[in-house]
């Protein structure tokens, strides 16, 4: 379990990383309201 926690973790970085500042803040617009 941890370690599935741990991937999902370092592939959810690993795409913020990726798709940058601005659609983060969108997604978290999106997400928290």
């Amino acid at each position: 379990m941890a370690q599935e926690w741990r991937t999902l973790g370092a592939d959810w970085v690993g795409g913020c990383c990726r798709i940058g500042p601005e659609h983060i803040r969108l997604i978290r617009e999106t997400v928290f309201g």
